[in-house]
């Protein structure tokens, strides 16, 4: 009996750790799903978005361009050969990655969710300075 009890108790502990040590993903995702309302659920977890491209000087495609003008500036990039997009997001030093398929943005739907950061996350202050830069360039 106490072997048993010995045994669930360290298997518990265990897939405690094991638990533990797995990324944090957002919950409440189905693959298909409206992005607005994906994006709107992650962000009301505490996912914020990732602003991308700040001062880089990447150049953005049509389709991207028409999803910045929403607001979405965790976009990182649309494949130019199929209809995928990927967005950033960060939580408590975690990052989430979310894969969209539509060529509308109105027509985006979730197509994967994954923990991953961007090749290079942006540094603080990093969105301030994205507005103020966009701010800038609207005035002319």
């Amino acid at each position: 009996m106490k072997q048993t009890t010995r045994s669930a108790r360290a298997l518990r502990h265990s897939l405690l750790a094991l638990t533990l040590a797995q990324p944090v993903l957002a919950t409440g995702l189905t693959l298909g799903m409206d992005f607005g309302v994906a994006r709107r659920s992650v962000i009301k977890q505490g996912w914020r978005p990732t602003p991308m491209h700040a001062g880089d000087g990447y150049v953005y495609s049509a389709q991207e361009r028409a999803i910045l003008h929403r607001g979405m500036r965790e976009l990182d990039s649309c494949a130019m050969d199929r209809p995928y997009c990927v967005f950033y997001y960060q939580r408590h030093g975690e990052c989430l990655a979310l894969t969209t398929n539509g060529e509308q943005p109105s027509s985006l739907v979730l197509a994967s969710w994954r923990n991953e950061c961007p090749d290079e996350a942006p540094l603080p202050g990093a969105r301030q300075a994205s507005e103020t830069a966009r701010r800038a360039s609207a005035r002319g």
